[in-house]
């Protein structure tokens, strides 16, 4: 197997959401907005991009098992923040809005 090595300094937030590569875009447009909101709820994911109760349910789940979204709270308060242990030291608001 080949090993590939990426060259240069590490991607910033707004790389590696631009490029990952198993996000569809809402989910994209879902960790933006957490940037600049801190959180979403299931609903508010329902309301914002106009899809199914569990269509959002599956997609916020999908952000939470791939490390972009920590779960918050229980039943009708459970709220999905940045996990920033998937980003390490690096201070997530201030990495968004330079």
């Amino acid at each position: 197997m080949k090993k590939i090595r990426i060259d240069g300094p590490p991607l910033t937030l707004r790389q590696r959401l631009a490029h990952d590569p198993i996000m569809n875009a809402r989910q994209k447009n879902a960790v933006r907005h957490v940037l600049k909101q801190f959180d979403i709820s299931r609903r508010e994911y329902e309301e914002k991009f106009g899809v199914t109760r569990a269509v959002a349910a599956r997609e916020v789940a999908e952000l939470v098992l791939a490390g972009w979204l920590r779960r918050s709270g229980r039943g009708a308060a459970t709220r999905y923040v940045l996990d920033d242990q998937k980003f390490g030291t690096e201070h997530l608001h201030d990495a968004y809005h330079p």
